[in-house]
């Protein structure tokens, strides 16, 4: 089954929210304050722009501010986010280090930095950026996820766990600090701890349709596939669009399908196979390249005697995966089931050729 990646890294969008009035100044001249207050109104007006994804018109209204009141350490912060999210890491770095100078004591600039050296696999620099935030304010929660899940992508367990669980600790954040720690768990193989985390996450929010997922996955390593494919339920009814959601529900129909034959219940095997075609089915209509599900959905096919149409879902797997070895021995296995030797042991050479030279068949 697919997983869901480790959740991803807490991006803090800042509101609309600093003071009008110059820091230390409150006597400030009837000039002064109409430029501190038109530099707020640039301000909002980059916010607003920022949150319609107009990055380069925010980033312009943002220095704007700067120019009318260069004292307040927000707009650079906010130019940071926009060039973060325009892909330049080197502007968004220099941002975050102005936003810092202006107030040494910003602890989300110094988790936005920290976020940008993740990004860049610099984890080393990142989790001391995110200390540091730590140190400057331990209620930011995101600052404590995210050293977690940077701890958790370098193996290192328990030190990830101890940082989710100083964000609940913290209670801020709550829902992406029990997602984290219950994506780390799982991958230690602590199922049953890993489904209470998300099962906490799901009490609170229950549109969390990535906690439905993974609670999902560890449901099938316990083997409660019924479970699972009840929560991937919820999660297709929040995201019908989500096709991996779709394939893995189609892994567990095929699961229960050899289930059934197993125990000589032929009916329930011919309707779990079908349920099966019918995800993988769906998985391809909301992902037309996904590959993987036009390969299961052709085995479903096989196993339901249509060799016509498990062939052709497997031409269709190699269409928009040309390198993809599994399909061309399934194809393989296929024509030899059904004669065609010729044509069967062609499949088996392309698959032979592919995995000889690349590991591009996973």
């Amino acid at each position: 089954m697919k997983k869901a990646a480790l959740g991803i890294l807490i991006f803090v969008f800042l509101c609309s929210c600093y003071s009008i009035e110059n820091k230390g100044n409150k006597g400030s001249k009837k000039r002064d304050r109409a430029l501190a207050y038109q530099a707020y109104q640039s301000y909002n007006q980059g916010i607003a722009e920022l949150k319609a994804q107009e990055y380069k018109r925010a980033i312009k209204s943002f220095l704007k501010s700067i120019e009318l009141n260069p004292r307040e350490p927000e707009p650079y912060f906010a130019i940071g986010l926009a060039y973060g999210r325009m892909g330049d890491p080197t502007n968004e770095i220099r941002m975050y280090d102005f936003a810092i100078r202006k107030d040494p004591k910003f602890a989300q600039a110094y988790n936005e930095k920290g976020v940008a050296f993740a990004k860049m696999e610099m984890y080393g620099e990142a989790i001391e950026l995110f200390k540091h935030a730590v140190k400057l304010d331990d209620s930011l929660g995101g600052a404590h996820i995210n050293i977690g899940i940077l701890y958790s992508k370098m193996g290192k367990w328990d030190l990830a766990l101890l940082s989710f669980d100083n964000a609940i600790k913290e209670r801020a954040s709550l829902e992406e600090a029990y997602y984290n720690k219950g994506c780390t768990l799982e991958q230690m193989e602590q199922y049953d701890e890993a489904l209470a985390c998300f099962n906490n996450v799901i009490e609170l929010d229950k549109y969390h349709m990535q906690a439905y997922f993974s609670k999902a996955s560890v449901l099938n390593e316990l083997g409660r596939y019924d479970e699972a494919i009840i929560a991937l339920e919820q999660s297709t009814a929040l995201a019908s669009y989500w096709a991996n959601a779709h394939y893995n529900k189609g892994i567990l129909f095929a699961k229960k399908a050899r289930i059934a034959r197993s125990r000589e219940e032929k009916d329930l095997e011919k309707k779990f196979f079908e349920e099966a075609v019918k995800s993988f089915t769906e998985a391809v209509k909301k992902d037309p390249r996904h590959h993987q599900a036009y390969n299961n959905r052709a085995l479903a096919l096989y196993e339901l005697g249509d060799i016509r149409g498990a062939l052709k879902s497997l031409d269709k797997a190699i269409a928009v995966h040309p390198r993809y070895a599994g399909a061309y021995l399934n194809k393989g296995t296929i024509l030899d089931g059904a004669g065609r030797d010729k044509e069967a042991r062609k499949a088996f050479q392309k698959a032979r050729d592919i995995r000889g030279g690349t590991t591009e068949d996973k």
